[in-house]
């Protein structure tokens, strides 16, 4: 299903795409190496994001447990 930040996302690609064509596109968009060196990870980085994950997976396999059991119950309801 389509919103409607999807849908205008699409027409300005379209509409960039018809301008300039598509290799300017993706040479901007995809290629740009402004920002190439600008960031690296250290270890206070990791520290925080090993265990936000860790924690993002548990929660996200709670959840589809949850949609889990609630599927069994609407199909095994009598």
């Amino acid at each position: 299903m389509l919103t409607a930040a999807s849908i205008s996302y699409l027409a300005s690609f379209v509409a960039l795409a018809a301008s300039r064509g598509l290799t300017h596109y993706f040479r901007t968009h995809f290629l740009d190496q402004t920002f190439k060196n600008a960031y690296h990870a250290n270890a206070f980085d990791l520290m925080l994001l090993v265990p936000y994950f860790v924690v993002l997976v548990l929660l996200a396999s709670y959840g589809v447990h949850r949609y889990i059991l609630v599927y069994l119950y609407f199909k095994n309801n009598k």
